[in-house]
């Protein structure tokens, strides 16, 4: 009588650790599936994140190149209105 008890007993752990590694055989596989997309959205998210840094170095270039423009430009201006009012001062006292 012990002994068919041990072998349904035998049994039952044999089945029991079937079904745990059958559960645990489908857990690995989602989790490497969920694994699978984090990497997918973190190359995503890195080329993501390369565009915008560009976007942000092109724009800065821009702005940069617009206020020494604007500079260059008052520079002008300035030089040619003393330039200007040098001529005049020289033809006002001669």
């Amino acid at each position: 009588m012990k002994l068919n008890d041990k072998d349904g007993l035998n049994k039952k752990v044999e089945e029991i650790k079937f079904k745990e590694r059958n559960e645990l055989g489908g857990l690995n596989k989602h989790f490497v599936e969920l694994d699978a997309k984090c990497k997918k959205f973190d190359r995503k998210n890195d080329r993501y994140d390369e565009i915008i840094d560009g976007m942000i170095d092109i724009w800065a270039q821009k702005r940069k190149k617009k206020k020494l423009l604007r500079m260059l430009k008052k520079e002008a201006d300035d030089n040619g209105k003393e330039r200007r009012f040098e001529k005049y001062m020289d033809e006002f006292y001669r």
